[in-house]
């Protein structure tokens, strides 16, 4: 600033959008310019700046930053830069992850924020949990297989990669079968041995279990005449 002689707001946003955009994060506006009463502090919303965006035939992030660095302040915090004026940046998982290296963003609030634009990236990518954790979620058959249209998850390991919680759910309502099909090797044919490890190593104690995570095994086990030794009747 001092090298270029920016005396306002207005000229910095002028001259340097992305100092002026990095000063607003960091709260620096009104140390270097004085405070600015020009307009109330709550004045700005989503809908104000829509409209003075609209009045003023606004095109660019650079024309807002000039015309009305208040409006650009707020619409940055509202995380609307990239719905006003469309994605800045072609996100990757690496300038994702840089990102958020160089602001110390900490939390996925954090990220749709100050880059709504990576937030949505990192969704599409699928490396949300994989940057800030698994976020804990009371999973139910209904968001499950939402979960996993959403992400166009195709195997079980995809599924265990990019949401152990969801898998769990999964494997817990017996919907693994459901979901990516019954997981049976090649050819294999189902026989009492096999069909006795299964229920063994899957802790499986009723019919309906047994049915619910293994419809192959199960009519197997009827046609060889098993379930009542694997099962009492009433289970």
């Amino acid at each position: 600033m001092k090298d270029n002689n920016i005396k306002t707001r207005s000229e910095l946003g002028t001259k340097a959008s992305g100092a002026y955009a990095v000063a607003i994060q960091l709260g620096l506006l009104d140390d270097l310019f004085g405070e600015n009463k020009t307009k109330p502090s709550n004045y700005w919303t989503e809908e104000s700046i829509r409209q003075f965006m609209k009045d003023n035939n606004i095109k660019t992030r650079r024309e807002l930053a000039t015309k009305a660095g208040g409006a650009y302040a707020v619409a940055i915090q509202l995380g609307l830069l990239d719905d006003l004026f469309g994605e800045k940046t072609q996100w990757t998982e690496e300038s994702i992850r840089q990102f958020m290296k160089d602001n110390n963003i900490k939390t996925r609030s954090e990220l749709a924020t100050k880059a709504f634009g990576a937030y949505t990236a990192a969704r599409r990518l699928g490396i949300l949990n994989d940057l800030f954790g698994e976020k804990e979620l009371k999973w139910t058959e209904e968001s499950l297989r939402q979960f996993v249209k959403d992400n166009n998850i195709k195997t079980r390991s995809e599924l265990q990669t990019k949401a152990k919680s969801a898998y769990a759910a999964a494997l817990k309502f017996g919907l693994l079968d459901d979901l990516f099909g019954e997981r049976v090797a090649h050819n294999k044919k189902w026989t009492k041995e096999s069909i006795r490890q299964f229920v063994k190593d899957n802790n499986i104690k009723t019919r309906s279990e047994f049915k619910t995570k293994a419809k192959g095994a199960y009519g197997a086990a009827r046609q060889l005449g098993i379930l009542d030794k694997l099962f009492t009747k009433n289970n």
